[in-house]
């Protein structure tokens, strides 16, 4: 393995791969005499502001409302930057954005997999990230065979790392039948 090593105590990386718009949905929570509730849910791997939005009727007609904010981050942060979709023999330029808010510059390595793209200048390429800053690495692909396949862009430097697995829907190069 020739990646970069993480520093003592820079977090591991996970692989984030649950992305979705509505992070809970509950049109029915009972509360307790105080007109209070607890719920504990598992953040999908979004990296945003999350708006939470409650909304109550008691038995008596009373209603309510109150609205809060919750943002979800990390230090290093690999942004994937590929087309909604590609077309077999499409070539275009698949990427990862890399950021850096860790307090002090790093340096490490790019990298991105891709089932179904043949990347043409595949490999790690290094960057370097000042705290605050962003870097784009770009790799050469070609959309191979039609289907879904999983994207993989890594970003590991010596502050920590991320991972992100995202589906590429490749369509065959035909015509409709209609």
């Amino acid at each position: 393995d020739n990646s970069t090593p993480r520093e003592p105590g820079a977090p591991a990386a996970t692989v984030r791969r649950e992305f979705k718009d509505t992070a809970y949905w509950n049109a029915s929570i009972t509360t307790d005499a105080n007109g209070e509730a607890t719920l504990a849910i598992k953040l999908p791997d979004n990296l945003t502001t999350w708006r939470i939005l409650a909304k109550a009727i008691a038995a008596n007609a009373t209603v309510g409302a109150a609205q809060s904010k919750v943002l979800v981050t990390q230090e290093i942060i690999a942004r994937p930057a590929l087309p909604r979709f590609g077309v077999v023999g499409d070539r275009f330029l698949a990427g990862v954005v890399t950021q850096n808010f860790s307090g002090a510059a790093t340096t490490g390595d790019a990298n991105m997999n891709a089932d179904a793209l043949v990347l043409l200048n595949g490999g790690n390429k290094g960057v370097t990230l000042d705290n605050g800053g962003s870097a784009a690495v770009n790799w050469t692909a070609v959309a191979a065979k039609s289907g879904t396949g999983l994207v993989t862009s890594t970003l590991q430097t010596t502050a920590g790392g991320d991972i992100v697995e995202l589906p590429f829907p490749i369509k065959p190069f035909a015509v409709p039948d209609r």
